[in-house]
């Protein structure tokens, strides 16, 4: 049996078509963003942070990793991490790597538990 959460639980009796149009909804908010979406989020970003300086060949080829890995989430998470920073108490630092992780890894949790859970249930129902 999958153990209940504090913030849910999975309705009991769900029929399978809702099960599925539910998770293809989930998987939907699960899709990546593309680099071309990323890029103006992370120049913003920068524009409103502070950091070391660097030089343009630096500058750039940091942003491009940068840019690389928040195309690992969908696009409203990369968007809301990269807000998210500037009310923080460092926010007017130019946030390293781990920092937007942390924040896209947390506002994925929910998502990522409601995959799983529904998985379950199409699972367990025939």
């Amino acid at each position: 049996m999958m153990p209940a959460s504090p913030r849910f639980q999975m309705k009991p009796g769900m029929p399978r078509a809702e099960i599925v149009q539910n998770l293809r909804a989930v998987v939907a908010s699960l899709a990546r963003a593309r680099d071309a979406d990323v890029a103006p989020i992370v120049a913003t970003l920068k524009a409103r942070t502070r950091g070391r300086t660097e030089g343009e060949g630096e500058a750039r080829f940091n942003a491009n990793v940068l840019v690389t890995d928040l195309c690992g989430y969908p696009l409203d998470v990369v968007r809301y991490a990269c807000e998210a920073w500037i009310d923080t108490p460092d926010g007017k630092w130019f946030p390293a790597w781990a920092d937007l992780k942390a924040l896209c890894d947390q506002r994925m949790r929910g998502r990522l538990a409601l995959e799983k859970g529904l998985n379950w249930m199409l699972e367990q129902t025939p």
